[in-house]
């Protein structure tokens, strides 16, 4: 059976509907893997957590892109090497639409 990579994957996310698609380029440690993600999704919890300053009934866009960014710098302070920073990737959107209807995704962590 052929080993798919991350290549082979996003496409079919995609089709299934995902906007975006983070993913390792790399193996990647267990724990640098479980540090990005809490950084990752901590950044997303306060955007979610904000007040909101649009109109009523117009939703909220998230800044994915930011996210990643933001864990991947979290990251760089406690990881020096590279290596252990560099496989992560976002492909697809930078951004995500969550309407006024959907309930937050994500408890807030303050």
């Amino acid at each position: 059976m052929k080993k798919m990579s991350h290549s082979d994957l996003s496409p079919r996310f995609f089709f299934a509907g995902a906007s975006s698609v983070l993913g390792a380029l790399w193996p990647i440690h267990s724990q640098t893997g479980k540090m990005f993600t809490d950084h990752f999704y901590n950044s997303l919890a306060k955007e979610i957590n904000e007040p909101a300053t649009d109109e009523p009934g117009s939703g909220r866009v998230l800044n994915v892109a930011r996210a990643v960014r933001e864990a991947i710098i979290t990251l760089k302070k406690d990881k020096k090497d590279p290596y252990s920073r560099a496989s992560f990737v976002l492909h697809g959107s930078g951004f995500y639409r969550i309407e006024q209807s959907q309930r937050p995704l994500l408890p807030n962590k303050q």
